[in-house]
């Protein structure tokens, strides 16, 4: 082991490891790593697009998510390339001051990624266990995205700003330029990574695990324990299980995929600095999963939450659907036959009768779905296309209200 400058293996790729990767591992590290990055890209970019563009999608919840993927995309665009470029050139890097700056800002952008999305997750679950167990106490702070998304980041760049001294270009004895850690001469090297990586571990990932572990745990407790008021019915209570349900599910999920995404990597870690010789004696494949599985979080957490909550679902097919539908077809004709009282669906559009504000007649019009969802559940505010024409003078495309739970039919 150098004392002097030593390689150690950042959350990301195992410096460690002098010796080149096998061709196997550098073919294997190259596809999955551009899987990752491919998934990771369009995932946190679509994931931030919906947020910015959907005014319905703006909720603090929301928006924290969007910031979690801002988090996620630092580690796209650096850890991953070079991930797989390491595969290939080892430690190897440039010299000169151009060289220095790329090696403390790539390194330094890994960490602050990983500290910018624990954090967040941390405030998330901060932000739902008021809005589940006090959500008449919930305090106004939470509710200025602006105020918390620059508290996490400030708290983010501090704990990670050592990255920026201690990685170096340093000129070796085998006349390269290798990207490694020197705490010279401040500290021992090695003895100020250890005790760094103990900050790390237990203010990254330990205390942020077990304080989202106890939120969600509470609000499990507080869903699951909560009643119906009055006299509930049958629909009443079936609705009530399908939501604690989906509730639960979610959380557990959340948790389990930070923890697990972030343990191997953890473990590597703790390997290295205290059980060294255990360390060398793990399979070179193995320790690349094990770093590898850490950037898998960044390409894991938008469909995540696409695939557990209904309104990034509902917005992610708006989204493919507005790219893969011509510009300006907004509404598609369904009338087939001469049964017009029948509903009818075709091309994501459905027919239903409605009332014309103000006007005192029936018609029947076609309505999006889509804009049929997003409206608020009182009353639906929406644009119609009349479907059956009739000399009444009224025009397609007239607005119209639609009243939950009211049947309206044609009037003969």
């Amino acid at each position: 082991m150098l004392n002097k400058y030593i390689a150690l293996p950042d959350s990301f790729h195992d410096t460690t490891q002098l010796d080149p990767p096998s061709t196997t591992h550098q073919v294997i590290m190259l596809v999955v790593y551009s899987v990752m990055f491919l998934f990771s890209l369009s995932g946190n970019s679509l994931t931030i697009y919906i947020v910015v563009t959907k005014p319905y999608m703006r909720s603090v919840t929301n928006c924290l998510i969007a910031n979690m993927a801002v988090a996620d995309l630092f580690m796209t665009l650096s850890a991953m390339p070079y991930s797989a470029a390491y595969a290939y050139v080892g430690g190897r890097w440039f010299g000169g001051t151009m060289g220095m700056i790329t090696c403390k800002i790539l390194h330094f952008s890994v960490a602050l990624s990983i500290a910018a999305s624990i954090l967040t997750l941390v405030v998330i679950a901060l932000d739902r266990f008021f809005a589940v167990v006090f959500p008449f106490k919930r305090p106004s702070v939470i509710r200025k995205i602006s105020v918390v998304s620059t508290v996490i980041w400030v708290l983010s760049i501090l704990s990670t700003s050592p990255y920026l001294y201690y990685y170096k270009a340093l000129l070796l004895e085998d006349g390269n330029y290798h990207c490694f850690v020197s705490w010279e001469p401040v500290a021992d090297s090695w003895e100020a990574s250890r005790i760094y990586f103990s900050f790390v571990f237990i203010f990254l990932y330990v205390i942020p695990l077990f304080i989202i572990a106890v939120f969600y745990s509470i609000m499990c407790f507080k869903l699951w324990s909560s009643r119906i008021p009055g006299n509930p019915t049958a629909a009443n209570l079936r609705h009530a299980a399908t939501r604690k349900r989906r509730t639960i599910k979610m959380m557990i999920i959340i948790v389990i995929v930070f923890a697990l995404c972030w343990l191997p990597a953890h473990l590597m870690h703790l390997f290295i600095f205290f059980y060294e010789e255990t360390y060398y004696e793990i399979p070179v494949l193995l320790r690349l999963i094990s770093f590898g599985v850490s950037h898998a979080n960044s390409a894991i957490n938008p469909y995540l939450y696409i695939a557990l909550n209904r309104n990034f679902r509902r917005a992610y097919v708006d989204v493919l659907q507005s790219c893969c539908s011509p510009a300006g077809t907004l509404v598609r004709s369904l009338s087939r036959g001469s049964n017009m009282a029948t509903s009818s669906t075709n091309q994501g559009m459905s027919t239903q009768y409605a009332q014309v504000a103000g006007l005192g007649r029936r018609e029947v019009y076609e309505l999006s779905t889509i804009e049929r969802d997003r409206a608020p559940s009182s009353v639906k505010q929406i644009s119609l296309m009349k479907k059956l024409t009739v000399g009444d003078g009224v025009k397609a495309g007239a607005s119209a209200q639609i009243m939950p739970g009211k049947s309206y039919r044609r009037s003969m």
